[in-house]
Order: C-alpha cells, then sequence, then structure tokens
C-alpha cells in the first residue's frame, strides 16, 4: 500500500518493478539501467517498449494521486521524487 492505494491490484509487474527499484534509490538512474532492471527476464528490449512503461508508469502515478514523480534528466536518465 501507498497513500491508501494496493499498488499490488493497480499496477503491471514491470510498473511494481519501478516502484521497487525508484523507492531504493537515491539518484538519477540511467535508461539502460532502467531497462535491465524492467526486463530482466530477456536480454533483448526496445527503447520505445521501456518508454511505453514508464509513460504509463506516470499516468497511473497521477490518476492515482499518489505523491510520486518521474522526472526526466535529459541526456542523464530519470528522477523519482517523492512530493
Amino acid at each position: 500500500y501507498l497513500d491508501n492505494v494496493d499498488i499490488s491490484l493497480n499496477f503491471t509487474s514491470k510498473e511494481m518493478r519501478l516502484f521497487t527499484f525508484f523507492l531504493n534509490q537515491e539518484t538519477i538512474v540511467s535508461f539502460e539501467t532502467l531497462g535491465s532492471t524492467i526486463y530482466s527476464e530477456v536480454s533483448d528490449y526496445s527503447d520505445w517498449a521501456l518508454s511505453q512503461i514508464i509513460s504509463r508508469f506516470r499516468s497511473k502515478l497521477l490518476q492515482y494521486n499518489l505523491p510520486l514523480k518521474i522526472k526526466t534528466k535529459r541526456g542523464r536518465g530519470y528522477e523519482f521524487i517523492r512530493a
């Protein structure tokens, strides 16, 4: 649960990996690191697929009014911000 939202029911397994990964990070995370974390079961994934997961994840954070945000750091990766 996060802010009274059962995230296990509302987020996909890949999105749950994002939660787990970001909640344990304090720094900017590269696109490649996120890809290898989310797609740990396969060796080949597309940048487009990863971008789509991040986009849907951002939408769900807004939809469920969770105090979390993913900020793009151009040329460096992503930063997870707890609002």
